[in-house]
Formats: structure tokens, sequence, C-alpha cells
């Protein structure tokens, strides 16, 4: 009997009957488990892709973004507005009431991004604003800036939308024909609403409605991916206005204190000889055998 048992506990210690040492994880995890590891790792990933994409592309030196779900995982609309301008037309949006893509459009419309551009009716700068409405004793947009500064444009845009908004109200059932007579008001002027109680039926400011409506919708819509058949939109200068005399550097940044101070004595100096050349040349014009002397 002693060797019997001695026999059967050698047996048990051999194969770990009586072994207390935990088994291997191997042996604790059934086959299904091992199946649905990869399942719940997978899920768990995507569950946390704008994190691990945040990470990725920091790791990979991306510069001049953040990592935050805004920057890259985020729903944009102004990827094809200058850089330079898209914090303008955040803070636009929050005094006109509309969203940045619908500013940006309205920019495009009205000038093309041509800094320095003048309407038949005299309306200057990105925004085209006429100097009465810039700041005239009626109105006064501008609130001091230079019309020819695009960022001092989005903000007089901004302020006069959010003013058209108010009294224009009355006549829009929903936000989208909001929008249009708003619109409307900037490009006929509110008067023209009033009369006809929404958009005036002038074909120019019907085409400008749908115009804007239709680059909001598209190229300047609120989206997780932009498409890729539009063009970047940037900057240009015309008219013999230089970026300097609008107040930014060509890509549309601003210029520093000391960068504004020497463009405005360059400027000055510049009118200065101007001025000068044209009276030495009418000092040197001869009255015409047929002149009056008045």
């Amino acid at each position: 009997m002693a060797d019997s048992t001695s026999s059967a506990s050698s047996e048990r210690s051999a194969t770990g009957a009586n072994n207390h040492t935990p088994a291997s994880a191997d042996a604790q995890t059934s086959p299904r488990q091992r199946k649905a590891f990869p399942l719940r790792f997978l899920a768990g990933a995507l569950a946390h892709w704008q994190i691990i994409a945040s990470a990725v592309l920091l790791g990979g030196g991306v510069a001049g973004l953040a990592a935050t779900y805004d920057d890259y995982c985020g729903m944009t609309e102004l990827s094809y507005a200058p850089a330079a301008l898209r914090p303008d037309f955040e803070e636009g949006s929050k005094v006109a009431g509309f969203r940045p893509g619908v500013l940006a459009a309205q920019i495009e419309t009205e000038s093309h991004w041509r800094v320095g551009v003048v309407s038949h009716q005299g309306a200057k700068g990105i925004a085209q604003f006429t100097d009465d409405a810039w700041s005239g004793g009626h109105y006064s947009f501008g609130n001091g800036g230079n019309v020819l500064n695009p960022h001092d444009a989005i903000a007089a845009q901004a302020r006069y939308l959010g003013e058209l908004r108010t009294r224009l109200a009355k006549y829009a059932s929903n936000e989208d024909e909001l929008q249009d007579v708003v619109l409307a008001g900037y490009n006929a002027g509110p008067g023209s609403v009033e009369k006809y109680g929404g958009v005036p039926p002038y074909e120019e400011t019907q085409n400008y409605v749908k115009s804007i409506r239709e680059l909001a919708n598209s190229k300047y819509k609120l989206t997780y991916s932009p498409e890729y058949q539009f063009k970047q939109a940037k900057l240009s200068f015309v008219n013999g206005v230089t970026p300097a005399m609008a107040g930014v550097h060509a890509d549309g940044t601003a210029l520093s204190p000391e960068e504004s101070a020497s463009a405005a004595a360059e400027a000055s100096a510049s009118a200065s000889a101007r001025a000068s050349a044209s009276g030495s040349a009418g000092s040197s014009v001869k009255p015409s055998a047929t002149s009056s002397g008045r």
C-alpha cells in the first residue's frame, strides 16, 4: 500500500494534479476567447482612431497642426479660402450670424479675391464697399479700417451682414430664406428687399444670391472631406494696389506695426513725388490760343 500510494502521489505530482503553480495563460484561455481577442483589439482601435491618428501625425512631424479632434478629424468649410483669412471668417461668422463658408463664398462672388478691384459704382476691396458705406455719415462699417485691407474688409462685411440680418428677418420664414434676403440686401440695398418683400426681381441680384448659395454648398460647404475639383483661392493685387498698400504681405498675412509704419512712409513719399511731378508738368502747359482765360 505504501508503495502504491507513493507511486500515485508521484504520478499526481508529475501531472500537476497537486501542483499549486498557476497554469499558463494559453491553458486558461479557450479557443473561442483566443479568436475573439483580435476582434476586440480592432474594435478598440476603431473607437479611438482620432487619438491614434493625432499621435501618428505628430510623431511624423506634421508642422503647423495641433493634436486636436477638430484639426485632424473635424468638419471644415474653409479649405479653399486663403489660409491667412480663415480666422477672419471664423470670427466674422459670429457677428454675421451665418457660417464661415457663406462669408467666403460671398467674397469670392464679390471680388474673386482681387485686392484693389473697383466696381462701376465705385465699390472697393474684396468686400466691395463704397466710400459712403465704409466711412460715410449714415453708415460706417469700415470702423476706421483700410478698405483695401482684406482683414478689415471681412470684419466690415460681417458687421453689415449682421445688421441686414436683424433688419430683414421679417421677410424670411426660415434660415435659408433669411440668407437669401440678406445677401440680396447686401447687393441691391436693404430698401429693395423691403420694397418687394423679399429678393427683388433684379437679374443681377438674383444671380448674385444664386452664385453665393451654390458656392457655399459646394466649394465652401461643411464637410469632413473637401472635394478636390476646386482651385485653392489666393489673393491677387490689381489696379496698381500693392500688398503694402493693403497692409498685408502677398499671402494676406498682416504686416507688423513696424512694417506698416515703413509702408505708410513709403506711400507718403511716393504720393508727394507724384504731386510734385504733376505740379511741374502743369506749370509748363501754356494756354491755347482759344483759351478764355477762366
